[in-house]
């Protein structure tokens, strides 16, 4: 598997192969350690020469879970199915917290939890030909995840044409430093992982691309965009020097692919919340590397303004 290109040349990015044929790129499979208790659980990468050379891999503003947790929660639902169990409560009971899960699964049961209330799933009578889908994502890394799940409400005409009509994301990132910020993140991640699941495609003829411009390859358009309703979980956590706070950028973009599975729809998680790239009210990377601070004043120092302007400041 190869998921980020750019980092092949970036030696300090790459570990070493198993086979001893040199080293690989290991984001490509972050989100393959996820919190289900399976019994014979492996994970393997292999980089296919040939098919890397017949399809040149670009480039994807997505992290490594974006991909591997739409392979995962596909898996999921089809084991539901064939075991004759919602997939929900398949999941749910996946999530029980054993051996290494402990901590991680229980957060990620009770983001799932949150989103099937939101939503209404399993209590509200739907008319025929409609139906809800759901899926649950950690990322970007275990030590550091933020937890994510979103219920898809979708119809499908006699006809066949698929409409989403509603997401809605439930999203743990901790500590939330800026809940708007989050919101954002999470509301713009599920609607270009909806882009991509249901519009967006590049076809191959004669050895080249056939979409040259947006009038062939067509994103979601503004009148396509279903209602998204994101509730961030305000759990009580604290950063603290042994824990960072979480975020919702990589984590949301892992959503964006996880809703590509679109015959029952999911979402995916987030990391960045809130948090620019650069520099911050005249806090550059350099002040923040040498702070000294309590953990708490010194995010009140660099968001107050904005946190002062926010309409969710003192709620």
């Amino acid at each position: 598997m190869r998921g980020r290109p750019q980092r092949w040349g970036i030696p300090d990015f790459l570990s070493p192969s198993v086979d001893k044929k040199g080293p690989l790129d290991a984001f490509t499979v972050n989100g393959a350690d996820f919190f289900y208790s399976v019994p014979n659980h492996n994970v393997r990468a292999i980089k296919n020469e040939m098919a890397h050379n017949a399809t040149p891999s670009g480039q994807l503003r997505s992290v490594a879970p974006g991909w591997t947790f739409w392979a995962v929660e596909s898996m999921i639902d089809e084991l539901a199915h064939a075991a004759g169990k919602d997939p929900a409560q398949y999941r749910i009971a996946l999530l029980d917290g054993k051996g290494k899960n402990d901590g991680g699964a229980q957060r990620l049961r009770n983001t799932l939890l949150a989103a099937m209330g939101m939503a209404g799933y399993g209590t509200s009578k739907l008319p025929k030909g409609e139906g809800m889908g759901v899926a649950c994502v950690s990322s970007q890394e275990r030590a550091t995840a933020s937890w994510t799940a979103c219920v898809a409400h979708v119809a499908v005409s006699p006809s066949g044409e698929v409409k989403v009509k509603k997401l809605t994301v439930a999203t743990d990132v901790g500590m939330q430093v800026h809940p708007d910020n989050i919101r954002a993140q999470v509301e713009g991640a599920a609607l270009w992982g909806l882009s991509l699941a249901m519009y967006e495609k590049a076809t191959l003829k004669d050895g080249g691309i056939e979409q040259t411009n947006f009038d062939t390859y067509t994103p979601l358009r503004m009148s396509q965009t279903p209602e998204v309703a994101v509730n961030v979980i305000a759990n009580g956590e604290k950063a603290d020097r042994r824990r960072r706070a979480g975020g919702d950028g990589d984590r949301a973009r892992a959503r964006q692919r996880d809703l590509q599975r679109l015959r029952r729809p999911r979402p995916l998680v987030a990391d960045h919340g809130g948090s620019g790239e650069g520099e911050h009210e005249g806090v550059s990377r350099r002040s923040i590397a040498n702070n000294n601070d309590p953990p708490e004043q010194f995010l009140r120092r660099i968001f107050h303004s904005s946190a002062d302007q926010s309409p969710c400041a003192g709620k």
